[in-house]
């Protein structure tokens, strides 16, 4: 999970243009009658084009590109309908259509073995907050000023699962030093966040474990035939063609439009700690004094 830049006053063109209309009476209908009613007007073309650019046609939650064998999905970060840690509340249907409630999700994060309606708290949790405002003329419109989710009343249930539009997902998470390829929180958000939504699951572990697994190897032939080939004075010249271009291909990987940039910047990072100890320690003082070299670092 990455930082997702998104400007909640820059609205995609539907709540501008003729749908504009149609999406104020339909939050009017759900806040008179203070529950959702179907609409699917929160994921028409503009809405989901304009999260699938801004998410970079990643999951925002597991950063997954899977539109080659499904689609992603419109999800509401705050459950429209109803809420699986509070039976009595009637799910935040004001918030169906609010773009800051908007984020882009896969099937398997979005669904019901996972996020689905979770959205535990350690605040006080809101309730029936209209949106519908009147004019001093009596007219009525859509104020949004309450309804953003980095602002209060929302901002104040102190929500437990990150958003990626508005908290910083290296605060709340990194990746296990004991079991590699498998994420930690680093805080109680960040642990809520990834039992919630089984972001270590069997198939991301195994996914983050394959890719890294083929660096591992590659370096490990190359550290094992410049050992028997050659001395101690001709090390950093080979070491410089051969793994650098290993360096390389990682850092290429910290890349927002790839998949599990997250992951990447995480090994980038943390290299000495997450990736030294996947070598033997006969390799390991070899490979850290590379990196920092290709780092820059005097050593």
């Amino acid at each position: 999970m990455i930082k997702i830049e998104k400007d909640f006053d820059q609205l995609p063109r539907t709540y501008h243009t003729r749908g504009k209309n149609a999406i104020y009476k339909t939050v009017k209908k759900h806040v008179q009658n203070r529950k959702y009613e179907k609409t699917s007007r929160y994921s028409n073309d503009s809405i989901k084009n304009k999260l699938e650019e801004l998410y970079h046609n990643k999951c925002g939650f597991c950063e997954s590109k899977i539109k080659h064998v499904a689609s992603l999905q419109v999800e509401h970060f705050r459950p429209k309908s109803e809420v699986k840690e509070s039976s009595s509340h009637p799910g935040y249907y004001w918030l169906a259509l609010e773009w800051s409630n908007l984020l882009l999700a896969c099937p398997a994060c979005n669904g019901g073995g996972a996020k689905g309606i979770h959205f535990p708290i350690a605040g006080t949790r809101v309730l029936n907050e209209s949106p519908i405002a009147t004019k001093p003329n009596g007219e009525e419109y859509w104020d949004r000023s309450r309804s953003k989710a980095d602002q209060s009343p929302l901002k104040d249930e102190k929500a437990l699962l990150i958003h990626p539009e508005i908290d910083n997902p290296s605060e709340h998470l990194t990746f296990s030093l004991t079991h590699f390829c498998e994420l930690e929180g680093i805080t109680p958000k960040g642990e809520t966040t990834k039992d919630v939504i089984k972001l270590n699951r069997d198939e991301l572990v195994k996914t983050r474990q394959e890719w890294i697994n083929k660096w591992i190897d590659n370096m490990n032939a190359i550290f094992l035939l410049l050992l028997r080939k050659i001395d101690d004075s001709d090390f950093i010249d080979e070491l410089e063609e051969l793994v650098f271009k290993q360096f390389n291909k990682l850092k290429a990987m910290d890349d927002v439009k790839k998949e599990y940039t997250f992951w990447h910047q995480q090994l980038i990072l943390n290299f000495e700690t997450l990736l030294l100890p996947q070598f033997t320690p006969k390799l390991q003082d070899l490979i850290k004094f590379a990196w920092q070299k290709h780092q820059g670092i005097t050593v």
